[in-house]
């Protein structure tokens, strides 16, 4: 398992790229997630929901998705829509290792939630990719998200 650390000044750039995402978006939380499960990430009204729970589940229904992808000869699908009757989970793929998982209420149009969030992607890539570069065994930092791979 190796550990990937998130700097002081990263959480706060991953946080306001979310922020901005949910004012443009509409959404009315978000996570950053890594691919098993770890919260990067969080921004919004969670009330009545629970992130960690949210993370862990988001993270087996990408997976799941994933491998529906591969059945049908896709490489992967970059997003998936759980649809309710009020409230609706948005996941979109930010690179191998992470993903997006916003909660909007059920007005608020897939597309545009999809439109907003590959904005966001754009703008996470070059902070997510100096957080999961190696680092030297037996660095330690302020925020630790468990990394397996």
């Amino acid at each position: 398992m190796q550990n990937t650390i998130i700097e002081p000044e990263d959480s706060r750039a991953l946080k306001s790229i979310l922020e901005s995402f949910l004012r443009d978006s509409g959404a009315r939380a978000a996570l950053l997630i890594n691919r098993n499960g770890f919260i990067l990430a969080r921004a919004g009204d969670f009330a009545g929901t629970d992130p960690t729970s949210l993370a862990v589940l988001a993270s087996g229904s990408l997976s799941s998705t994933q491998a529906l992808a591969k059945i049908i000869g896709e490489k992967e699908f970059a997003a998936a829509t759980h649809q309710g009757k009020h409230t609706n989970v948005h996941i979109s793929i930010v690179s191998d290792k992470s993903f997006i998982a916003a909660v909007a209420d059920s007005g608020i149009t897939a597309s545009v939630v999809r439109l907003y969030a590959r904005e966001a992607i754009k703008d996470f890539e070059p902070i997510l990719a100096k957080v999961f570069s190696v680092r030297p065994q037996g660095t330690s930092g302020p925020n630790i998200a468990n990394l397996q791979g």
